[in-house]
């Protein structure tokens, strides 16, 4: 809940405007909320007998929208610089944590972080009010992502995306076995008007994006394969969509999950076998290399491995001769 203040209010003490505001919580709740910084104002902790001036904003937050900001605050600690220039930065992102704010949730995002750590990213112009992020990873998702640091790497990192010339190659295991050894996924994806999520059209449909998603077979596993993806294309949770359309959910996906994977979910829930599944706390999906051409127009390339939780759950697997 936010409160913007207007010329009546100022010079008010914060506690004792929220107290007549809301009539429902007492003043000495209200200074208790204030002191655990669940009251900001214009995103800063302050004192309740903190002096309110015109347009302030009090953002009043509730435990769990704390418990988000906390958690999203700890995960930036395990952001990775993989490289840094003057223009651009090279990052490791780590499941759990978003690239940028949504309407949703109220965390601390990638974007935070980078603009706390370099405050010159703020200073980018972009027309989503997202300075420097010129794509994205899934919440969930881990890997590699580019930031620019300056309004001219921006524009040539969105000019590079645009016209489909950098290569993002991701690693992921999926259910079932799938043949062939390689093929092209080319769906257009929309959003569903019944379910709200994203899918898959196998016919043609003028207001679908065109969507091209590469994969090959890495290695085979017991009820399990393991996939390259090569992103052609950059849609809304695009690998996970398309994947699931031919009938390979994500290990680890909740969201897009194929309907045998639903039902033999919902079954080991039933008998309580939950050992008898493959789990996991996030899904199965990292970035593991990005290239792009400077501003000098050098191809640069980044590579990283699979995080240890993701190459671990590898092992417990049964290979396939």
């Amino acid at each position: 809940m936010k409160i913007k203040i207007s010329e009546n209010n100022s010079n008010e003490r914060l506690d004792k405007f929220l107290t007549e505001k809301l009539k429902d919580i007492s003043r000495s709740q209200i200074q208790k909320q204030i002191k655990n910084n669940l009251i900001l104002v214009n995103d800063k902790e302050v004192t309740p007998h903190h002096f309110l001036k015109e347009d302030d904003v009090i953002d009043i937050q509730t435990n769990k929208d704390k418990k988000e900001k906390d958690k999203g605050t700890t995960l930036t600690k395990k952001i990775k610089i993989i490289d840094e220039t003057n223009e651009y930065l090279i990052v490791n992102k780590p499941s759990g944590i978003l690239v940028h704010p949504d309407n949703i949730h109220n965390e601390t995002t990638l974007l935070d972080w980078a603009i706390k750590n370099y405050p010159e990213i703020q200073n980018i112009k972009s027309e989503e009010n997202r300075p420097g992020i010129v794509h994205r990873l899934d919440r969930d998702v881990s890997g590699l992502l580019v930031i620019a640091k300056t309004q001219k790497m921006f524009e040539h990192l969105k000019k590079q995306f645009k016209t489909r010339k950098v290569k993002k190659i991701y690693q992921t295991l999926v259910h079932g076995e799938v043949e062939p050894h390689e093929g092209v996924i080319d769906r257009s994806i929309i959003r569903s008007q019944k379910t709200g999520i994203m899918i898959a059209k196998s016919t043609a449909d003028s207001k679908a994006k065109p969507s091209i998603t590469e994969f090959e077979v890495l290695k085979r596993y017991k009820n399990y394969t393991l996939l390259q993806i090569n992103l052609k294309t950059g849609r809304t949770h695009q690998i996970r969509v398309h994947l699931k359309s031919i009938g390979h959910s994500i290990v680890g996906d909740a969201l897009y999950k194929t309907k045998d994977i639903q039902n033999t979910f919902k079954k080991l829930q039933r008998t309580q076998n939950i050992k008898n599944r493959l789990d996991l706390d996030r899904i199965f999906l990292c970035s593991i290399e990005l290239s792009f051409k400077d501003l000098n127009k050098d191809l640069k390339e980044f590579k990283i491995k699979l995080p240890l939780k993701l190459s671990s759950t590898l092992k417990t697997l049964q290979t396939l001769t």
